[in-house]
């Protein structure tokens, strides 16, 4: 399952595009998952939800590992 972090920064949604806004998203999932249909209200919460999920991205610093006869070395964020 794919993480949902940043998940309401992404356009469009599902794999082909069939839902444009996160409001169509959640109530088509709900449909397919849960065979029910949402309220506006509920609707609108589980979106607000999503929406406290994105925020800035840390990405750490990436290594550069090499075999070597005495094993792995590696020189970047941390030396090994």
């Amino acid at each position: 399952m794919p993480p949902l972090r940043n998940i309401a920064l992404i356009r469009p949604n599902f794999h082909n595009g069939l839902a444009e806004t996160m409001e169509e998203a959640v109530r088509a999932m709900a449909q397919v998952q849960l065979e029910r249909d949402l309220s506006d209200g509920d609707v609108a919460s589980i979106t607000a939800f999503l929406e406290t999920l994105s925020g800035p991205v840390q990405v750490a610093p990436l290594e550069l590992c090499t075999m070597q006869p005495a094993g792995l070395a590696c020189v970047g964020a941390t030396n090994r």
